[in-house]
């Protein structure tokens, strides 16, 4: 490494400032549109926020566009299991994570939680067979197994 580049360490402590940086200007933002000193957001708050120019610019400035406001609050909520309104450090941390392009973890975490979704289904309709009498059909397929990168297009084994 040369003398000008800067370490990992350098690098990841100058990106937490950073993000530390955004955390505080963000709750400015959302607090000053919590109406009733809740330190949450309604549905209504957050539509509120959306229509102020410096929340726009602080997402769109890092790469965070939202189209509905009222769309994304419902996928927010839902995401963290919240219900009417979400807590100001919730939506924070959500507005944040989005940021930019979406890592392979975040990819694999998606899969792992729509396989347990679909087991989970698959479980509740085996159930409601047995419930309906029709335990003579044959029972839910099982997922497929992933393909690997190396066994890809080539012949199964």
């Amino acid at each position: 490494m040369g003398l000008t580049e800067p370490d990992r360490h350098e690098v990841m402590m100058r990106e937490r400032r950073t993000e530390l940086r955004d955390a505080i200007e963000l709750r400015e933002i959302l607090a000053d549109v919590d109406s009733d000193g809740s330190n949450t957001l309604s549905t209504s708050e957050f539509e509120q926020v959306c229509q102020i120019p410096e929340f726009r610019h602080f997402l769109n400035s890092r790469g965070i566009h939202i189209k509905e406001a009222g769309t994304f609050f419902a996928m927010v909520a839902q995401s963290v299991g919240a219900g009417a309104d979400i807590d100001i450090d919730t939506m924070i941390g959500c507005c944040l994570r989005i940021r930019g392009h979406a890592t392979s973890i975040d990819l694999h975490t998606l899969r792992f939680e729509m396989r347990a979704l679909l087991a989970e289904q698959r479980h509740a309709l085996d159930e409601l067979r047995l419930q309906m009498g029709l335990a003579s059909q044959p029972p839910t397929p099982k997922l497929p197994k992933m393909i690997s990168p190396v066994t890809r297009g080539q012949a199964p084994a």
